[in-house]
C-alpha cells in the first residue's frame, strides 16, 4: 500500500494545478476536503450498510430503482467521484447518505470504510480503486461488481500487466457482467469462471421505470410541443457537434435540441449557434409559455424527459471511437427512432439488435445523416421491444447482492 500511496500521491501533484480553481471555490474545495475524509461523521444504522460506488453520473442513474429497491432492507450510501455526480445523486437518493468517494490514500480510505462500515462494496461497471479492495479484504468485507463490462482498450491495458491485473481482481468476490461477450477478458485476466454471473445490463431496466415514470406525467415538462418534428442530439460531443450543428441552418423545418454530455459546454454551443444566426435558447432562459424553435440543455438530469418529447434520437459519443457511443436503451424504453454515428461499440448489443428490427439507422457524415432524416419512417418502430429483450437484470443482482451478504 506504500507504494500504492506514492503512485497516487504523484498524481495530485500532476493534477494539482489543474484543481487550484476548484480549491477557489467554497463547495467544491468542501467537496475535496470531504475526499480527504474531513467533514464526514460516523454512520449509525441499524440496518446493514452497503456502499455503492461510481464515479459518473451515468453509472449513479444507472442503479437509481436497484438502490431503491435494496434500501426498504439495507441503509445504502452512494458515493462519487466527480463534483458534478455528487451534486446530481444527492437530488437523486434523497432518502440516502450520498458522500464524495474517498482519494485513495490507504490513510484516507481506512478512516471512511470505519466510518461507514459497510457489510459489502459494490462497484459500478469495473472501477476498481486496490486501496479500496485490500482495505476491505482485511476487515473481511466483500466486494461485488455489477452491470460489469470492458473495452478492448481497458483489455490491452490489464494484459499488459497481467501479473497486477490478476491480483486486483482476485479481491473481487464476484462479476456481474452486462453480456456473454464480456466474459472471455474476465476469464483471460485470471478470474474464476464460478466468479463470474451474466445478469445483462440494468440500463435496460433502469430506462423502463424511467421510462414509465415520464408518460405519467407527460405534458408537465417545461419544454413546448410544437406541430415541428424535434430531433434531440443526446449526450453530445465535440466530435457529434461537428457533424450534425451544420445541418441546423439547412433543415430549418425542424425543431433541434441540443443535449451536450457535459452542461458546462452548453454556453459555448449556444454563443456558436447565435453567431451563425440559429435561433436558439438555453434550457434555464425557457419557461411554459415561451415561444422557440431551438434548445440548448444546460441542466443535468432532464435528457429522458427531453428525449420523450422527441420524435427522432441521434445518439451522441458515436463519433468518437474512444467513446463508443452513450446509452441507447433511455431512447429505446421510449420507443424512439435512433440515429447513431458509426461508434456504439459501448453500448454493441443493445445497437446491433435495434439496428436488426430497423429501429436504428448509422450514419457516417452529414449528407448520410440529412438523407435519414427526411426519408424516416415512423411507422414499425420497434426500439421499445428491442429494450424490453433486454430488462430483469436488477433482480438478478439483488439475489447475488444478498447472497454475497447472507
Amino acid at each position: 500500500m506504500i507504494f500504492l500511496d506514492f503512485i497516487y500521491f504523484i498524481l495530485v501533484i500532476i493534477l494539482l494545478p489543474f484543481s487550484l480553481k476548484r480549491i477557489a471555490n467554497r463547495e467544491k474545495r468542501d467537496f475535496l476536503l470531504r475526499r480527504l475524509g474531513k467533514n464526514i461523521n460516523k454512520i449509525k444504522s441499524e440496518k446493514k450498510i452497503i456502499w455503492f460506488h461510481g464515479v459518473s453520473v451515468g453509472e449513479i442513474r444507472a442503479v437509481r430503482s436497484l438502490i431503491k429497491d435494496l434500501s426498504e432492507e439495507y441503509e445504502v450510501v452512494v458515493t462519487v467521484a466527480t463534483f458534478s455526480g455528487w451534486k446530481q445523486a444527492k437530488e437523486i437518493y434523497m432518502d440516502n447518505i450520498v458522500l464524495p468517494a474517498p482519494f485513495a490514500f490507504s490513510f484516507v480510505v481506512r478512516k471512511f470504510i470505519n466510518y461507514v462500515n459497510p457489510c459489502l462494496l459494490v462497484l459500478s461497471e469495473l472501477e476498481l480503486w486496490p486501496n479500496y479492495l485490500i482495505l476491505l479484504k482485511k476487515k473481511g468485507v466483500k466486494a461485488l461488481v455489477i452491470n460489469g463490462r470492458m473495452s478492448d482498450k481497458a483489455y490491452d491495458n490489464y494484459k499488459k500487466f497481467i501479473f497486477f491485473s490478476k491480483r486486483i481482481f482476485s479481491l473481487v468476490n464476484h462479476f456481474s457482467l452486462q453480456g456473454i461477450n464480456y466474459e472471455n477478458k474476465f476469464l483471460n485476466l485470471g478470474v474464476e469462471k464460478q466468479k463470474i454471473s451474466i445478469t445483462g445490463n440494468i440500463k435496460a431496466d433502469e430506462a423502463f421505470t424511467a421510462s414509465k415514470e415520464i408518460l405519467k406525467r407527460k405534458g408537465k415538462s417545461s419544454v413546448n410541443s410544437t406541430a415541428m418534428i424535434t430531433i434531440i442530439l443526446a449526450s453530445s460531443h465535440i466530435e457529434d457537434e461537428q457533424v450534425i450543428l451544420p445541418l441546423m441552418s439547412k433543415l430549418k423545418n425542424y425543431r433541434w435540441i441540443i443535449a451536450p454530455r457535459h452542461v458546462e459546454r452548453a454556453s459555448m454551443i449556444y454563443d456558436k449557434l447565435q453567431k451563425e444566426g440559429i435561433g436558439c435558447l438555453l434550457y434555464s432562459q425557457n419557461n411554459k409559455t415561451s415561444d422557440f424553435k431551438n434548445l440548448i440543455v444546460d441542466k443535468m438530469g432532464v435528457l429522458m424527459e427531453l428525449i420523450s418529447q422527441s420524435k427522432i434520437v441521434i445518439m451522441g459519443g458515436t463519433f468518437n471511437p474512444l467513446i463508443g457511443g452513450h446509452n441507447f436503451f433511455e431512447p429505446a424504453a421510449l420507443n424512439k427512432i435512433i440515429f447513431s454515428g458509426p461508434f456504439y461499440n459501448n453500448f454493441s448489443d443493445i445497437a446491433l439488435s435495434l439496428i436488426e428490427k430497423n429501429s436504428l439507422s448509422v450514419f457516417e457524415n452529414l449528407e448520410n445523416l440529412e438523407k435519414l432524416i427526411l426519408n424516416v419512417d415512423f411507422n414499425n418502430c420497434k426500439s421499445e421491444e428491442v429494450n424490453n429483450l433486454y430488462r430483469g437484470s436488477k433482480e438478478k443482482i439483488i439475489k447475488l447482492i444478498k447472497n454475497e451478504i447472507h
